[in-house]
């Protein structure tokens, strides 16, 4: 475990006042490194700058050389956290959360005295909530401690104290428009409550699983929304809808004349979302040889267009999805563990609609007729009870995004403000029967398989599945029109 100073520096006290490019040597940073750093035996120190990059703050250029130049033996760090407003607490807030993170596994001393306010507050935030191994240090000059020299001071907090406050201050202000057109059932609240919490994590990398038509791309773009990236670009990329070479040129970009058809330069998709968020759909079912082309671009985070010498850093998180059993194909050498482990930093699950129940899908049902309706300028249809029943016994293996289609059918051919259960498609009238949630379709299944387990013979059959007398079997045969005749 390393022992590391974590701070922002002072762009005024830092400084001398008549000569802003000139160290102030009583300033909190150089102070602390001569009274403090060896003393408390740090092993590095990383000041924080608002710039993407640091070099590109020349203060904080000036700062380092001084420290390196008077302090030769005291390691330096520089990083730039790309922060668009020094007073907003969130996004300061977001982004030293992540940076905590990364560092989780060693001993972080936070020293709060330089920086803005609210960079001030984010400090006491994070360590007050995040649970991590942090200390929050202030120094005193001499001159307000009225003795030679500075003191070192160790801020007590109360832990969760403020944070709690926070918290749910937080929760009521990030009920956006999301909300407004999507609808959060209890168990896809529980979701998006992780989700959220996700999203305060600006680097982490996120696989979302689940079904086609699940909704993993509205998750993702939640994540996104709810993140300190959500003024930047946001950018969807569905991999399984290009050949390697067009997948490439899409993310990457290109240059002109680089391959037939490339007639000019193109900024490719990673690029184009700098700063913000690149979802990555229907991952599993890239080449080998994407799967080791991103591999590179996410672990480096630089990318290559086609047909170009040039490395172009970029700072993106991924956000991937796929349908697919990402670890049986891992198993089947189908699909990189190296790729799989970078990307599955925390995975999210959404559940078919199937798996929501009945309750939640009588939600869906009624939220969705309202919002088509809406959508189409058409009035609600009545909907009969048979249809209801139907449309709530069908397992929706295209899940929402086949829900939706159904609503907007029924809500279309309507005639008369009525909804008919003819213009239902075919496959929810006759299903098949392992698709079904109708209790007449499952016992006819489930008999069907055991005469069939049974070489049809119908005294086992009776036993196996429990019924009080064959009699009862032979009814339910006639029933459901079962064929008995051994094939």
């Amino acid at each position: 475990m390393k022992k590391i100073l974590l701070s922002w520096y002072a762009t005024n006290n830092d400084f001398l006042k008549d000569q802003p490019n000139q160290i102030n040597p009583d300033g909190p940073t150089a102070s602390f490194h001569r009274y403090f750093y060896d003393k408390e035996a740090y092993e590095k120190h990383i000041i924080l700058t608002s710039y993407k990059e640091p070099d590109d703050d020349l203060k904080l250029l000036h700062l380092r050389t001084y420290l390196q130049k008077t302090f030769r033996s005291h390691q330096l760090e520089t990083r730039g956290m790309a922060i668009q407003d020094v007073i907003n607490l969130e996004e300061i807030r977001n982004k030293i959360e992540g940076l905590l993170e990364e560092l989780s596994q060693d001993q972080i001393d936070l020293f709060i005295s330089p920086g803005t306010p609210a960079m001030y507050t984010a400090w006491i935030l994070v360590h007050t909530s995040r649970g991590l191994n942090t200390r929050l240090l202030q120094t005193r000059s001499a001159k307000d401690a009225r003795a030679e020299e500075p003191q070192l001071i160790e801020v007590e907090v109360e832990k969760n104290s403020i944070a709690s406050s926070l918290t749910i201050l937080e929760a009521n202000q990030s009920k956006k428009v999301v909300e407004k057109d999507y609808l959060f059932t209890p168990s896809i609240k529980k979701l998006y409550d992780k989700a959220r919490k996700v999203a305060a994590s600006p680097n982490s990398k996120i696989l979302i699983l689940g079904p086609s038509g699940s909704g993993k791309e509205h998750l993702a773009r939640y994540i996104h929304d709810h993140s300190i990236r959500k003024e930047q670009p946001y950018k969807p990329v569905n991999c399984s809808a290009f050949t390697d070479s067009l997948l490439r040129s899409e993310l990457f970009g290109h240059e002109k004349g680089s391959f037939t058809g490339a007639d000019q330069k193109k900024i490719g998709v990673i690029q184009e979302a700098d700063g913000g968020t690149v979802f990555l759909d229907e991952i599993g079912d890239i080449s080998p040889f994407m799967q080791q082309v991103l591999l590179r671009v996410i672990q480096q985070g630089e990318i290559q267009p086609v047909g170009s010498n040039k490395i172009i850093k970029v700072y993106v998180r991924f956000i991937a999805a796929t349908n697919a059993d990402l670890i049986q194909k891992c198993e089947s050498g189908e699909f990189r563990w190296d790729l799989f482990y970078r990307i599955s930093g925390i995975e999210l699950q959404v559940p078919s609609l199937a798996a929501r129940g009945r309750d939640e899908l009588k939600e869906y049902l009624d939220f969705f007729f309202e919002q088509k309706a809406k959508e189409l300028r058409q009035p609600i249809p009545k909907i009969s009870k048979e249809l209801k029943n139907i449309l709530l016994s069908y397992s929706y293996p295209g899940n929402i995004r086949e829900l939706q289609n159904i609503v907007e059918r029924l809500i279309v051919l309507a005639e008369d403000g009525v909804a008919n259960i003819s213009d239902l498609p075919t496959r929810i009238l006759h299903p098949p029967l392992e698709d079904s949630l109708l209790w007449k379709d499952v016992e006819k299944s489930h008999i069907q398989k055991v005469l069939q387990k049974n070489n049809y013979n119908q005294n086992r059959t009776c036993d196996d599945i429990g019924y009080g007398s064959i009699n009862t079997l032979r009814k339910k045969i006639e029933e459901y029109g079962i064929e008995v005749v051994k094939e």
